[in-house]
């Protein structure tokens, strides 16, 4: 097996071992929330290109709108990129989520964060292994789902530094972002971190 490949695959299994752990628990957790769906025109395809570079945004805000839609349950898993303005990084910032089968607006979700290595971007560990197809599989055999979102952390290694405040930008205005974008569990510990290489450092 390809050494870049194998490190992938070793990430996901820590994933996996995250996700169940947090499936675990919670699952028991479930309560209602105001609605908060995909919407399929907030959508776009994940094939967008890993060199993809985002333009500067004008108005920055917190987060954005909340997601409008349905209130139904989703009925099959979804990996889509969604697209947000950052304040701290002044610049609009772009992430990949899985949402998955079965969602219900109407309940809670664990978070898990997935972080790509050095020269990645949110796209990198959709394209190099069928991440949809390891995460379906993963809430099939637990019965425990969760919203995973993949970051763009660019080679920042996750931390604040000079050029861009990071590890800021991710508390400050991913996680309040997702939080309303998603039925997410708010506590802290119904959230994990998974990554490879530079996104395990």
């Amino acid at each position: 097996m390809h050494r870049g490949k194998a490190w992938v695959l070793a990430g996901f299994g820590v994933l996996m071992f995250l996700l169940i752990g947090a499936f675990i628990r919670h699952s028991q957790s479930a309560e209602p929330h105001a609605p908060a769906t995909v919407s399929r025109q907030r959508q776009t395809a994940i094939t967008k290109q890993s060199s993809r570079k985002t333009q500067a945004a004008s108005t920055p805000s917190q987060t954005a709108p909340p997601i409008a839609g349905s209130t139904a349950a989703q009925t099959s898993s979804s990996l889509a990129a969604f697209t947000f303005s950052a304040p701290t990084l002044q610049r609009s910032w772009s992430y990949m989520a899985y949402v998955p089968a079965g969602y219900d607006p109407h309940k809670r979700y664990p978070l898990v964060l997935m972080l790509h290595g050095m020269d990645g971007d949110d796209t990198n560990l959709v394209q190099l292994v069928d991440s949809k197809s390891l995460l379906d599989e993963a809430v099939n055999s637990t019965g425990h789902p969760a919203v995973v979102v993949f970051v763009d952390g660019g080679n920042s290694f996750y931390v604040d530094s000079p050029a861009e405040k990071m590890q800021t930008a991710i508390m400050q205005d991913l996680l309040p972002h997702l939080k309303q974008q998603f039925a997410l569990l708010l506590q802290a510990d119904a959230h994990a971190v998974g990554g490879v290489s530079m996104g395990g450092y």
